[in-house]
């Protein structure tokens, strides 16, 4: 059982601040976001090659003016680390993916 799992039973739960605590949770986790395939699979392998893909692009960037300095301290981190996209803090790269594609197109 996963962990948004785990969090989605529990609006089931007969205690109403579970059931709050469990919609915030949701919330912040972001619901509608793609469970992890299973290691291994082809679609695993895709979304890791989409990821590093990202990764590479935003650290060959690094020097574009639209980013703040603690942005490029999350590319460089991210890049020594490489890690994959269902870490935590792996959305704020996402983000910064999204804004230097903005400013190149």
């Amino acid at each position: 059982m996963s962990r948004l799992d785990k969090i989605r039973a529990l609006l089931n739960s007969p205690f109403d601040g579970e059931r709050e605590a469990a919609q915030a949770a949701l919330a912040r986790a972001g619901d509608d976001h793609d469970e992890r395939p299973i290691e291994g699979t082809p679609e695993w392998q895709i979304a890791l090659n989409e990821w590093v893909a990202k990764l590479n692009f935003c650290s060959a960037n690094l020097g574009s003016p639209c980013l703040s300095n603690e942005e490029i301290a999350l590319v460089r981190n991210w890049t020594k680390s490489r890690g994959d996209p269902w870490l935590p803090g792996a959305r704020d790269l996402l983000k910064i993916h999204e804004k230097l594609r903005k400013q190149h197109v």
